[in-house]
């Protein structure tokens, strides 16, 4: 059994520059800051079969069929991303659909779905101290990258929530305690990340 009680064989199949490296005090298989767009991060670096390979296969009890549709989630923040295929125009995927979420559907609908402004609903029930933490990590942002998206720049985004945690180690499936209500363990990943140093 792994560390969470759950039989090995009962975890889904992660694409390897995706997954949380084994054992843990291994280096990622890429070294992102989840503020840069992976385009530019990695159109020099990664090839586009591997941007196109499947991201996650579900768990061989249930066929090990690619997944259509995943969950991102940073355990006890509220953001949750739902990824999807993506189409051709917006993909490394080149002419044609590819029927399940991909590598660069992960990337791209990872930085796309931390990019979110936080609406004000959600950020008023925040406490005083969340939120003076949120503006201050949405200003080292705005000045870290200063022409970025200026219409939504004074705003804190989903990123923000993260603070300094922005160096992605990987994804990995979610534990059961960890499933937001009425989620199945093949459809919920967490994504892990340490600080950035310098």
């Amino acid at each position: 059994p792994s560390a969470d009680g759950v039989a090995v064989f009962d975890h889904p199949s992660i694409d390897p520059l995706l997954a949380v490296p084994q054992p843990p005090a291994e280096r990622p298989a890429m070294a992102w800051d989840l503020l840069h767009n992976p385009y530019h991060a990695f159109r020099r670096t990664l090839q586009q079969s591997g941007l196109s390979r499947c991201a996650i296969r579900a768990v061989r009890r249930n066929g090990g069929e690619p997944l259509r549709s995943i969950t991102l989630m940073f355990p006890s923040l509220p953001i949750e991303i739902v990824v999807r295929p993506s189409s051709p125009r917006s993909s490394y995927h080149g002419a044609h659909d590819l029927p399940y979420v991909t590598v660069w559907d992960v990337l791209s609908g990872l930085y796309e779905g931390l990019r979110i402004k936080i609406g004000v609903d959600e950020y008023m029930r925040l406490g005083v101290s969340e939120q003076r933490n949120l503006n201050t990590t949405a200003e080292r942002r705005r000045r870290y990258l200063p022409g970025d998206d200026a219409s939504q720049a004074r705003a804190p985004r989903k990123i923000d929530y993260l603070g300094r945690r922005r160096r992605f180690l990987g994804l990995r499936p979610a534990r059961t305690h960890e499933l937001p209500p009425n989620r199945k363990r093949d459809e919920v990943y967490v994504v892990e990340v340490a600080v950035m140093e310098g």
